[in-house]
């Protein structure tokens, strides 16, 4: 008799638990949409970091160009501020 009530009470349970029961199949679904979009967007952030990583070596390139033309012009200016120095000294 013991065993009737259990499965009884198991049967009501699961009536009552039917909703619950029906929303498991909707929820896994969910859960595979949702994985797939975080996929997604996992793949969207390694090609952003792709583009980013070479426009950093752009950058780093056109920085050092940019210095050693900056440091040429420099050497340059007080070349030429030296031979007006000297020129002036000359004609004194």
């Amino acid at each position: 008799m013991d065993y009737l009530e259990r499965l009884n009470a198991a049967i009501t349970d699961l009536q009552n638990n039917a909703d619950r029961l029906a929303q498991i199949s909707e929820l896994i679904s969910l859960l595979a949409e949702l994985t797939n979009e975080v996929r997604e967007e996992k793949q969207q952030l390694s090609e952003n970091q792709k583009q980013i990583d070479g426009l950093l070596s752009e950058i780093k390139l056109e920085t050092e160009a940019v210095t050693k033309l900056t440091e040429n012009s420099s050497k340059e200016f007080e070349e030429i501020i030296t031979i007006v120095k000297e020129e002036l000294v000359k004609t004194k």
